[in-house]
């Protein structure tokens, strides 16, 4: 709200064209989209991600507006904004026009994929200098991008008021478990805690299908599961059910992977999050007494080890918080160990693109576009779960021998993508495209991987 004001305002005194709203995540993404109608009134807008599913009376006009992007306001994803800066062909740069001139505003700024951030940051950097655009980067966890480029941002409110800002909104207390727990562990202290809002946050599926399975068991209570194992419709669904328990007297137990961490609009008592990247933590902090209506003191995150791997892309950002951790208490020094800890991370752990640039200065644009995948598409493959309202529409898209753009939005809310790897003989795989997984392999923790 506070972004789409200032957007609607900074447009309006610059004289320019419009606002673009880019989010990290399709839950984010949809309901930024239901806000923007109703503000910027619903002609206005485009909400253009692969989950959208128009009308079917709209859907020439739809595709004609996502070629173009010549709606005053846009909401998309970042993987369509990001791929379609660096796009090769014209009928993905087409889109491009609608830039000129624009308020773009970035959500969640640090999930800016780290192996692209260098070319990511200059491409902005030419949308203000040479298209009239005015980037907004938006976090609770701003990076720091000193390190990458020529640093053109500054805060939109000075530094002598931010931190005024910042302590009035800081609604948690951080607390650090230095032994390694079990599910047992984490049991025990949920228990002693009294709190019947409970959010428990893991690093892997694996972890999250385990503890919901161990932790239900111990504690009585309604107990729900998310994770990218899970289709989109299957994800929102929990989400419909969580929601409303927040706000009453029952209980309301979520073991859930990051998926939840930035944006969801979710208010827990009390946290538990793996330990993770220092960013992951304060995302998921903000889980926790969200509206700041609860004590501080009691509204807890609590963070522990589990005996357990990290997935590849985390254990850099863990071994860095563990010495930021070390140096600084999150809860009187958090604005410095955020700094800190992306100045550590970007320094030590990433090219951020270095050959991406290099083959921009050459001018080699189809290598630049083949080597732009914000999602590594090349080592998965997408899988139809016949799940909820979704048999119907998999039962008849079955049956065709080809399947259109609008088929396939069709299908996108009950799709889960997974690794290639493993035996996926059990994947019936159609002559249209379709893969489907086979039914009595997925449940309430979403795909079951007895086939790998």
């Amino acid at each position: 709200m506070a972004s789409a004001r200032f957007a609607a305002l900074h447009a309006e005194h610059h004289t320019m064209s419009g606002v673009v709203y880019v989010g990290p995540l399709k839950s984010i993404i949809e309901q930024t989209a239901f806000l923007y109608r109703e503000w910027f009134n619903k002609e206005n807008v485009l909400e253009h991600h692969s989950g959208f599913e128009p009308e079917s009376q709209d859907s020439k006009h739809y595709k004609l507006n996502t070629e173009r992007w010549d709606k005053p306001v846009i909401v998309t994803s970042g993987v369509q904004f990001y791929e379609s800066l660096f796009a090769h062909s014209p009928a993905k740069c087409r889109k491009l026009q609608g830039l000129i001139n624009k308020v773009i505003l970035i959500d969640e700024a640090q999930t800016i994929p780290s192996h692209l951030v260098r070319p990511i940051l200059d491409v902005l950097k030419v949308l203000m200098q040479d298209w009239g655009c005015t980037v907004v980067l938006m976090s609770a966890t701003q990076p720091a991008f000193g390190n990458l480029v020529e640093d053109n941002a500054y805060d939109i409110i000075p530094n002598e008021h931010s931190c005024n800002f910042f302590n009035k909104l800081n609604r948690v207390t951080y607390h650090f478990v230095e032994d390694i727990w079990n599910w047992t562990d984490i049991a025990q202290d949920i228990q002693a805690s009294e709190k019947r809002k409970v959010l428990i946050i893991v690093n892997t599926t694996k972890l999250a299908s385990e503890g919901y399975y161990e932790l239900s068991k111990k504690i009585p209570g309604n107990w729900f599961h998310l994770s990218s194992k899970m289709c989109p419709a299957h994800r929102s669904e929990v989400l419909s059910q969580v929601k409303p328990l927040l706000e009453v007297g029952e209980s309301c137990f979520l073991i859930s992977t990051q998926l939840i961490e930035a944006g969801v609009d979710v208010d827990f008592h009390r946290v538990y999050r793996q330990l993770a990247p220092l960013d992951s933590l304060i995302q998921s902090a903000g889980r926790c007494n969200r509206q700041g209506e609860r004590n501080k003191n009691e509204s807890i995150l609590t963070v522990f080890s589990l005996n357990a791997i990290d997935p590849p892309g985390y254990i850099h950002g863990v071994n860095i918080t563990k010495g930021i951790l070390r140096r600084f208490d999150l809860n009187q020094e958090l604005l410095e160990a955020v700094k800190q800890y992306f100045l550590n991370f970007f320094h030590e752990n990433h090219d951020g693109g270095k050959e991406i640039n290099y083959l921009r200065s050459v001018y080699n644009f189809p290598e630049v576009a083949r080597q732009i995948n914000v999602i590594d598409d090349f080592n998965q493959i997408s899988v139809v779960v016949n799940w909820g309202d979704g048999k119907p529409i998999i039962e008849e898209l079955s049956q065709k021998e080809f399947l259109n753009e609008q088929d396939w939005r069709r299908v996108q809310a009950f799709t889960v993508n997974i690794q290639q790897k493993g035996d996926l003989s059990s994947v019936i795989r159609l002559n249209n495209g379709l893969n489907l997984w086979p039914e009595g392999a997925y449940n309430e923790c979403g795909i079951q991987l007895s086939t790998s």
